[in-house]
């Protein structure tokens, strides 16, 4: 993995009192500066969140969204997924201006889905000249089957990508041919 330094600026603003004293508070339990909490607030507002009410994202517990799930058959969970990971993903890329390339579609699930929506831990690894996602969550098989058919269908119905994915109870597995570089 390549480590740099991004490039920053400095700029002041005015900020409501309160404010500060709950990101100073939140600082101080993860440990860091309200500087670096400041930055990370504002990269996750710039790569996620300003994107949430265009694609008219919801925000759900967990638990809704297991009790939600436990109701569906897998055949009815199958089918959504293939609908999100093809038109509704289209959307998406469309309409955050993103051209649909290999690692335009990696970064979207990595920023946008699984560190934007929370809906799942998202790992990456090179694997014998493959490309492996392991996603990871709480929500039990029927959560696995659809984020592993949703992912899938992304790299299918985008790019016409040939995928094999594996599904656990908590996790689900997508290998993926690498992309010539």
């Amino acid at each position: 993995m390549t480590n740099f330094k991004r490039k920053t600026i400095g700029h002041s603003f005015r900020i409501e009192e309160e404010s500060l004293k709950i990101l100073t508070e939140e600082a101080e339990r993860q440990g860091i500066s309200v500087n670096a909490l400041t930055n990370k607030i504002l990269n996750n507002y710039c790569q996620n969140w300003r994107w949430s009410e265009r694609l008219g994202e919801l925000s759900l517990s967990r638990s809704l969204v297991n009790n939600i799930f436990e109701c569906l058959p897998k055949e009815k969970i199958v089918e959504i997924a293939k609908i999100s990971g093809s038109t509704g993903a289209k959307d998406a890329l469309r309409t955050m201006g993103v051209n649909p390339t290999y690692d335009n579609l990696m970064q979207f699930i990595k920023n946008n889905i699984a560190e934007g929506s929370k809906l799942f831990d998202y790992n990456h690894h090179h694997r014998d000249k493959k490309d492996v996602i392991h996603l990871r969550h709480e929500l039990g098989l029927k959560w696995s089957i659809f984020i592993a058919t949703q992912t899938a269908t992304m790299f299918e119905s985008i790019l016409n990508k040939q995928v094999k994915s594996e599904v656990f109870e908590n996790s689900a597995t997508i290998e993926i041919t690498a992309s010539p570089i």
